[in-house]
């Protein structure tokens, strides 16, 4: 997956973490009105996890977290900087 596919991932995320200090997966797929666990959604949470542009709680069965928080570099490529 690159940056351009998990842009739109991105900017959901944050728009959820605008207003609170964690988020879930759940939540993001359903901001892009996707279902809950869609495989494209988790493997774009596993890549800006293993890039710095997420943090959170991870599970051993995969790389997105379960519980997401926000990075200083995620911040800044959500607001475009």
């Amino acid at each position: 997956m690159d940056a351009a596919e998990a842009q739109p991932v991105l900017e959901a995320t944050y728009r959820l973490l605008a207003d609170v200090d964690h988020t879930r997966q759940d939540a993001v797929c359903e901001a892009l009105d996707r279902p809950p666990g869609d495989p494209h959604t988790i493997h774009a949470l596993e890549h800006l996890y293993e890039n710095g542009y997420i943090t959170g709680t991870t599970i051993e069965e995969s790389l997105a977290p379960i519980h997401i928080q926000a990075t200083e570099k995620g911040l800044r490529k959500a607001s475009g900087r």
